[in-house]
């Protein structure tokens, strides 16, 4: 199990994904999921384009919104 916890998805590791996802959906229906991991996006997407930090912040941020929208595009 360590192994498969230790594999990259989209550039992340699965554990990071567990843990991501297990904060965002303890006891929630699958609709309440999708609308939760849509205003984390949202509210990511925002405040990247309304804040002054440095561009690497942005890159950073930026490149975590595009691995959960490839993510969220790929769920069933």
């Amino acid at each position: 199990m360590n192994q498969v916890r230790d594999l990259d998805y989209l550039g992340i590791k699965v554990a990071h994904w567990i843990k991501f996802f297990k904060t965002i959906s303890e006891n929630k229906t699958s609709q309440e999921i999708e609308e939760k991991l849509d205003s984390i996006l949202a509210t990511i997407s925002l405040e990247l384009r309304a804040t002054e930090r440095s561009p690497e912040y942005k890159e950073i941020f930026g490149e975590i919104v595009e691995r959960l929208q490839e993510f969220q595009r790929k769920l069933p």
